[in-house]
């Protein structure tokens, strides 16, 4: 995930978006996925072998 905001990021600077604005809109975008990513992959996987969510968490 620190991959991707970083990308947001420098995307945004590069297309003239203030730095702090960039910041916040790349931070704003990565909790809407963190959430999205917990509600639809680790909870399903709650009661699952440890591999099965090691393996929904690395990649």
């Amino acid at each position: 995930m620190l991959l991707f905001a970083s990308l947001t990021f420098v995307k945004m600077t590069e297309n003239n978006v203030d730095f702090w604005t960039a910041i916040i809109v790349a931070l704003g975008i990565m909790v809407v996925f963190g959430i999205l990513t917990e509600k639809f992959v680790i909870r399903p996987l709650a009661n699952q072998d440890l591999l099965a969510l090691f393996m929904a968490t690395v990649g």
